[in-house]
């Protein structure tokens, strides 16, 4: 019966020092995968202040499309009010 349950038993540190290689093994792998997680750590946060640049690029875009469409509106404006005040004096005997 002893004789039986250490056979058993040394089964069992067979499969354990099978397990604790595979765990070292795994473990390997995962100190290698370290690395390639840090790296896309590092673009997500490249990436995250692009982004926030970008933004700020469209922003200063925007406005400046809108002192350029008011450039050439204010101009055609005021042409427009001078031919009219022009003509209302000229017309209306003043």
């Amino acid at each position: 019966m002893n004789d039986r349950v250490a056979r058993e038993y040394s089964n069992y540190g067979d499969i354990a020092a099978g397990l604790r290689v595979f765990v070292e093994q795994l473990n390997e792998k995962n100190r290698g995968f370290d690395d390639y997680v840090s790296q896309i750590d590092a673009i997500d946060q490249q990436v995250t202040e692009f982004e926030a640049v970008v933004s700020m690029l469209d922003k200063r875009v925007a406005l400046l499309e809108k002192k350029m469409q008011l450039a050439v509106v204010l101009p055609e404006l005021f042409y427009y009010v001078e031919l009219n005040y022009t003509s209302f004096f000229c017309f209306s005997g003043i």
